[in-house]
């Protein structure tokens, strides 16, 4: 016999037993392990949800939301099925971690040697928790009501609200105060510390500080009793609800798709060791998001309206000056080299020659790829000299910081595209610097596109951020047969190709925004 099973006997013996330890006949195949994951898995999926639509909950304190979840990571975290970030929104960083055990139905008794575990990893994790950094809690998460896991949860309520453990044990203790089988559970929870501590290698831990880790657990633990299997499963019936108003289609069809990704990526991340913030998460749940819900509303609109006037300044045809007849010149060969550059991580300086049509040319490949496949690409446009006379006019207009609201692009591909970098020469430089930031800590791509005569100014703003993973593509002028092609449809240049063996596609008496 070993030391702890030796000690384990002698818990047995010397602590009140004021609840029956045996367990029940016929055990669930879930307590065994037969539909532990399942459950967890779902339990996992809730927190995603939370991750995805904002929402605060009770075990992360008030007005916190998460903005990380990870899974099994131990070793550090001894309590680690998923580990729980959270922070204000005027917090920077996360200000709790929030250490959960899920557990389908323990049996929370000395004699239980799964509970046996799990306790003894909390109170390792309480152990060596920081003094410094931010808060660390822990949560229980067991499926649906059950006596053990409400008598554990009213008892570290009762703690949470107890300066010391002196007056915690005193208060639960004190005769017609509370219930024989609360002060029963606590017996159970004080023996299973104490064989915690010993597995830490503290020898016959006396009774304070039994009691003072036992307050010290409980005072920071929260149960979680959520209904999400049958014969109740209310609470899961409510997250396909609230993931309605995000899912692609916005209804319950289209919820339910966007739930089973959910279990499915909880399922993919758990044994990968994941730690996933929203942004990934959009990214992995793509193909069920409704792409046009984004929390930053207020940035957004900013952002759209700068697109569409970024788009609206270029066309990609010829126009005669009275306006009676236009003219698309095919430039798809030269599209294609673009888009085959332009990827999500690199950063792309598309340059030429004043009038050769190098923002219809980006602005018009990217977008048309983004609308032929929107789960393929996202695109935004930007003009730099759309932009207000500051960066912080800018980020004031947006309501949050530019990388923020990019980051909820969600596509394989996403793409910022900067037309007139060149403006940089008149004083846009902090500008341009700030879109390069905002899109290289979103991880996004960047087309800067730019005069000839500004492109290695602007191609080193992009090195800055981008490395090495910065290319040029040259915007080449027309060639002879598409000047033949735009002679041909407009009479009145007939002069100019006889006295102009090339031509520029706005240098002439038509008009095209580049």
């Amino acid at each position: 016999m070993t030391g702890t099973e030796s000690y384990q006997t002698s818990v047995s013996s010397d602590l009140p037993q004021a609840i029956d330890e045996s367990p029940p006949p016929g055990v669930s195949p879930y307590s065994t392990g037969g539909g532990g994951v399942t459950f967890e898995r779902k339990v996992a999926a809730g927190y995603l949800t939370r991750l995805l639509l904002g929402d605060a909950a009770s075990e992360l304190g008030d007005g916190r939301r998460a903005i990380s979840v990870a899974f099994q990571q131990a070793p550090e975290h001894a309590v680690d099925d998923l580990v729980v970030s959270a922070s204000r929104n005027d917090e920077t960083e996360p200000s709790l971690v929030l250490a959960i055990g899920v557990r389908r139905s323990p049996n929370i008794v000395q004699s239980d040697l799964p509970t046996k575990k799990l306790i003894g990893d909390f109170v390792r994790d309480v152990a060596n928790a920081p003094t410094d950094g931010p808060a660390k809690r822990f949560a229980l998460v067991v499926a649906g009501t059950q006596d053990h896991a409400q008598q554990l949860s009213e008892l570290a309520q009762i703690a949470a609200l107890q300066m010391a453990a002196s007056g915690f044990f005193e208060l639960v203790r004190t005769p017609q105060k509370h219930s024989v089988a609360l002060r029963g559970r606590l017996d159970q929870v004080e023996g299973l510390v104490k064989a915690a501590l010993i597995g830490l290698q503290i020898t016959d831990p006396d009774d304070a500080l039994v009691q003072h880790r036992t307050w010290e657990l409980l005072s920071r633990l929260t149960v979680l009793m959520p209904r999400l299997e049958s014969p109740d499963e209310t609470d899961w019936a409510n997250s396909l609800n609230s993931l309605v108003a995000v899912a692609r289609g916005r209804d319950l069809e289209g919820a339910a798709r966007l739930r089973d990704r959910l279990v499915a990526l909880a399922a993919d991340y758990a044994p990968r060791a994941a730690t996933i913030d929203l942004a990934l998460l959009r990214r992995d749940a793509h193909v069920a998001l409704d792409t046009k819900v984004r929390r930053h509303e207020q940035g957004w609109k900013a952002l759209d309206h700068l697109n569409k006037q970024a788009r609206s300044s270029t066309s990609d045809t010829i126009t005669s000056s009275d306006g009676t007849h236009s003219l698309h010149i095919d430039r798809g060969e030269i599209a294609a080299g673009l888009l085959s550059l332009a990827k999500t991580g690199t950063a792309v300086v598309a340059h030429g020659d004043s009038g050769v049509g190098k923002s219809a040319l980006v602005l018009g490949s990217t977008g048309a790829s983004a609308a032929a496949d929107l789960d393929a690409a996202q695109v935004i446009c930007i003009n730099l000299r759309h932009l207000p006379g500051t960066t912080l006019e800018f980020a004031n207009m947006l309501g949050s910081p530019l990388a923020a609201l990019l980051t909820e692009l969600s596509a394989p591909r996403r793409l910022l595209v900067i037309d007139g970098a060149d403006a940089v020469a008149e004083g846009r430089g902090e500008h341009l610097r700030y879109l390069i930031d905002a899109a290289h800590d979103a991880d996004i791509g960047v087309v800067a596109v730019s005069a000839a005569d500004q492109k290695e100014v602007v191609r080193d703003a992009l090195a800055a951020r981008f490395g090495v993973d910065v290319v040029e593509f040259l915007v080449a002028e027309l060639t002879d047969s598409q000047v033949d092609e735009v002679v041909a449809e407009f009479d009145e240049l007939s002069t100019l190709r006889r006295t102009h063996t090339r031509a520029s596609c706005c240098g002439g008496p038509w008009s095209l925004t580049c």
